[in-house]
């Protein structure tokens, strides 16, 4: 049975990032003009009014409020819609991105970028995963009420079943999620929409897969607290300079304060560059949590890309040409 070391599999995202700088700035641009696509759709429609009013409404409504939330969301529907479809489009160039310069490093994509059929496929993924946990989460959901309705029929002696069913509902989750894993990369390599044939491949695997993920996640954690510390000093540097904020906590709460989404706000510096820093992270992360899975994959198998292109052969970690 094939193996593959974890903490390699974890750093794939370092690795990355550290060899092809400029695909990962790339992606980070691109991820402003979704931004800036998904403020046009928000602020330039009636829809952003709508939405902004849908927010306001409280968690627990009375039957009143819940239908004028349901008459709410009906406004906004086509707005909803266009930025459902905006996000996913966006998901599938830019995971497909990632999965080509993992497997296909010397692909002659514009820095791994493309719109063509591997993208149609990943979205097709994307959209068969929703469908699948939306099914899968109703029914974990439906078992679990009737299993703690019972426990709490039972009094205290229901108390190990509560736990009981706590711990069965996230490994429900986790589970089937790392078996699964490398389903976008194999989707890659396979030139087809591929997701419960990824389990053969990773049985045996679950517990490395898990390990690989949780270091990834901390190793994230780490970067993105050390990078916004790193930037809210800075942002302090230029406030004290200016005569505006000049203490840390000050500076962290007016830099992490959410702000609304419009073109007003993008346009003063501090929010030009929390906007800026914002994509540079997110891509960063997004990089080293995605990487992995098409490492792992690649790793299992052996295999780096689907047969049809010439850069299929070529040996990971090649410079991008």
């Amino acid at each position: 049975m094939s193996r593959f070391s974890p903490s390699d599999a974890a750093l794939e995202g370092f690795r990355l990032t550290r060899e092809k700088p400029l695909a990962v700035l790339v992606w980070a641009g691109l991820r402003l003009l979704y931004l800036a696509a998904h403020i046009a759709l928000f602020t330039m429609t009636r829809s952003g009014a709508v939405l902004a009013q849908l927010s306001t409404q409280p968690v627990n409504q009375t039957p009143d409020q819940a239908v004028k939330s349901l008459g709410l969301i009906g406004q906004a529907a086509p707005t909803l819609v266009a930025m459902i479809v905006l996000g996913l489009a966006f998901y599938a160039i830019t995971s497909t991105a990632v999965l080509r310069a993992v497997l296909r490093p010397l692909d002659r994509a514009w820095f791994y970028l493309r719109v063509s059929i591997e993208e149609a496929r990943q979205l097709g993924l994307g959209v068969l995963i929703f469908g699948t946990f939306f099914l899968y989460a109703a029914v974990i959901e439906i078992v679990s009420y009737l299993l703690v309705g019972v426990a709490k029929g039972l009094g205290s002696a229901g108390l190990p079943l509560e736990i009981l069913v706590i711990v069965g509902v996230v490994a429900a989750f986790i589970y089937p999620a790392v078996r699964l894993s490398i389903a976008p990369a194999m989707t890659f390599a396979d030139g087809k929409i591929t997701l419960f044939r990824a389990a053969p491949v990773t049985k045996g695997q679950f517990w490395q897969i898990l390990g690989t993920f949780i270091l990834a996640l901390a190793l994230a954690v780490v970067i993105g607290l050390l990078a916004t510390v790193i930037f809210v000093l800075a942002a302090m540097a230029l406030g004290a300079a200016s005569g505006g904020v000049t203490n840390l906590p000050a500076a962290l709460g007016a830099i992490m304060q959410p702000q609304g989404m419009s073109f007003s706000v993008i346009a003063t510096p501090l929010g030009a560059a929390k906007v800026i820093f914002g994509a540079l992270l997110d891509t960063l992360l997004y990089t080293i949590m995605f990487a992995p899975g098409a490492a792992i994959f690649r790793e299992l198998t052996g295999r780096v890309g689907a047969p049809t292109t010439a850069a299929a052969a070529v040996k990971p970690g090649q410079p991008w040409g």
